[in-house]
């Protein structure tokens, strides 16, 4: 069992006095047995989660060409590979996400709560230490960039079974803040997707997941790493791992996120050639996890299991 808290919760969490906020959901965490796991690394933080806590605006990358020569391929590996090399080439320019200032950050720890010193170690210190943060914070933005690209619609019949595929890829190349932002995509155009809503089963009115599935801002997509490790949980050392998700937000919007998540995720995986469904059999076999509400002081409000 793997826990995200969300960045406002964190960020309380920081800043809470004499362990307040620490000392309550630890509490909250004891009345709900299947929920406890006394292990602090269990605690993780998404390379979005870290540049937003960190008050880092990922820099708004310009419109990259697709040659010719690479377009003339009609290779969705070859299109998309050319497009993440690119953006890459643009974020590791920028001195903003270099291993030099992001290891400043690291002086925000004197301003956290002592109790909390151990969750920010996991969750910032330790990762802004690894010698590949900037490698993977540069590969997210990048493979969110690829999510985010406008391609032709000739282009984009060859680019989509790449996407496909990448939507279950289970690595730091990946992005799940991406695969939330697929599943967007597909639920506004995709009226086959939109059909195959699972609101007659789980008592759910399509209107309450096409509500849920309107997002606002750039902050309901960052909210989409949650979305994501929720309906499919983490790998580690071989084993599946389901995911506790803590957030402050509406627990049913953010539950019906994961439920259309995983609806769209298993229509994708209908859609795979036979050897990319044998490859990601196991990632689309996960149980989906949990999502759980909290109030500024740490306290459960609501709790939703999503593998029921």
């Amino acid at each position: 069992m793997f826990f995200l808290l969300d960045t406002n919760l964190f960020r309380l969490a920081c800043k809470s006095s004499n362990g307040a906020f620490i000392i309550q959901l630890n509490s909250e965490l004891g009345r709900y047995p299947y929920l406890k796991n006394d292990d602090i690394t269990a605690f993780k933080m998404t390379p979005f989660g870290l540049l937003e806590y960190l008050g880092i605006v990922p820099p708004k990358a310009p419109i990259i060409s697709i040659p010719s020569s690479v377009a003339s391929s009609k290779s969705g590996t070859v299109i998309a590979g050319h497009v993440i090399k690119e953006a890459k080439k643009f974020y590791v320019a920028r001195p903003e996400l270099s291993v030099e200032h992001l290891s400043k950050k690291c002086e925000e720890r004197k301003y956290v709560d002592p109790a909390a010193i151990d969750l920010f170690d996991i969750c910032v210190e330790h990762p802004l230490r690894s010698e590949s943060v900037e490698r993977t914070i540069i590969n997210a933005l990048a493979f969110d960039y690829l999510y985010k690209y406008v391609f032709s619609e000739n282009l984009l019949r060859n680019v989509l079974p790449f996407l496909f595929a990448s939507f279950f890829l289970d690595d730091a190349q990946s992005s799940s803040v991406s695969k939330f932002r697929l599943s967007k995509r597909l639920w506004d155009k995709g009226k086959a997707f939109r059909k195959n809503a699972p609101d007659e089963q789980a008592g759910i009115s399509f209107e309450e997941l096409d509500k849920a599935m309107q997002i606002k801002n750039q902050q309901d997509y960052l909210d989409g790493d949650i979305v994501h490790f929720v309906a499919y949980g983490m790998s580690h050392e071989g084993q599946q791992c389901r995911v506790v998700a803590f957030t402050c937000d509406d627990n049913a919007t953010v539950a019906n996120r994961v439920i259309v998540h995983r609806n769209i995720g298993e229509l994708i995986y209908a859609a795979c050639e036979p050897d990319m469904k044998q490859r990601f059999e196991q990632v689309v076999s996960r149980q989906a996890g949990y999502v759980v509400t909290c109030d500024s002081t740490g306290r459960f409000t609501a709790i939703s299991d999503l593998a029921h």
